[in-house]
């Protein structure tokens, strides 16, 4: 409703002022600030030289989201991908330009799209059972989750996207139970396992009289 209001007094202000309206140089001047960047620069330079190349599309499409330029990326990974519309890389790309510009629904869509032309590629599952969990998908998170222990029964992410499933629907036995025995020996193999663990357990010491913190140490 306010911004209804701010939109209309805005419009009256316009109308009434529209031989004094000053020229809007913002898009001009953030083209010009670009343009003094090395690197997109020489992307700029690579996409006139050969524009059917969409690799040089998706390289700059990363630079402008390094920099946080996100419709400047959207538009160069939309030219990517209609040379090269499955390419795996460019829809991993893309969701995360989305995720954030806090655009999850549209980032959930493209690694949807990239499971679907890709449907045994382990990193687009484990990234669409993060999105589902992000977006309180509980259930289809844990479908995408069980599909990668399908093609991988050691893999150490699945069990972190398990547990923390199980851990947000309230089940805390069955996050136990997720990161048990060989699976809390899979987690401690791997740097990020490894990691994530610590972390909880630092978290969890926080909190007196924990049966959860308990297990882990019973587990361990």
């Amino acid at each position: 409703m306010r911004n209804l209001f701010f939109v209309l007094m805005l419009s009256i202000f316009a109308i009434q002022c529209k031989e004094k309206e000053p020229v809007d140089n913002s898009v001009q001047l953030k083209a010009e600030n670009y343009s003094k960047d090395p690197l997109l620069a020489e992307l700029t330079k690579k996409i006139e030289t050969d524009p059917d190349n969409p690799d040089f599309w998706a390289a700059r499409a990363k630079a402008f989201y390094e920099r946080d330029a996100y419709d400047e990326a959207i538009g160069d990974l939309s030219a990517a991908m209609k040379i090269d519309s499955v390419n795996v890389n460019y829809h991993h790309l893309l969701a995360d330009v989305y995720i954030d510009y806090y655009k999850s629904r549209l980032a959930l869509n493209t690694i949807l799209r990239a499971a679907t032309l890709h449907p045994e590629h382990i990193p687009t599952l484990l990234k669409l059972a993060e999105l589902q969990l992000i977006l309180e998908m509980q259930k289809e998170s844990m479908q995408s989750v069980e599909k990668v222990l399908m093609l991988d029964p050691e893999n150490a992410d699945a069990y972190i996207m398990l547990g923390l499933n199980f851990k947000e629907i309230g089940d805390t036995a069955m996050a136990v139970g997720s990161f048990k025995k060989q699976s809390i020996m899979i987690l401690t193999r791997s740097v990020h396992g490894s990691i994530w663990v610590s972390c909880k357990l630092q978290e969890m010491l926080l909190k007196p009289n924990n049966i959860l913190i308990q297990q882990f140490v019973w587990i361990l």
